[in-house]
């Protein structure tokens, strides 16, 4: 990721430049950087190699499963957490991803040191 963006820079760098905008006299001051928020990854730390591409903060894929952990009742778990049960969730990926990647379904059961999950931030 951080790759990407210094490439990202540099390339928007270049074209203002081209453009007549920005000076070697001046560099910038600063960059702002967002992020993914619960964009969902699942790799292997040995490898670093991904189980799967990641699944995205509004991917709606998991609305079955956010619904079945809901039993009915969205608020479940409001309470406790602030928050109502949604697809928009990380925890609903990693079941997706658990249910849905065999390699990473057997890393958990056999070599579970070489699971990571972890989100976009």
């Amino acid at each position: 990721i951080w790759n990407n963006v210094k490439a990202c820079i540099n390339a928007v760098d270049h074209k203002l430049k081209s453009h007549g905008f920005g000076s070697t006299v001046r560099p910038w001051a600063c960059v702002g950087i967002t992020n993914q928020r619960e964009t969902t990854v699942a790799w292997n730390a040995f490898t670093g190699k991904p189980y799967h591409n990641a699944i995205v903060w509004d991917d709606t894929r998991t609305t079955a499963i956010a619904d079945e952990i809901a039993g009915g009742n969205i608020d479940r778990f409001r309470e406790t957490t602030g928050l109502p049960i949604a697809s928009y969730f990380a925890g609903t990926k990693v079941k997706w991803l658990l249910d849905n990647c065999p390699e990473l379904k057997n890393d958990v059961m056999n070599t579970p040191e070489a699971v990571r999950f972890g989100t976009i931030d």
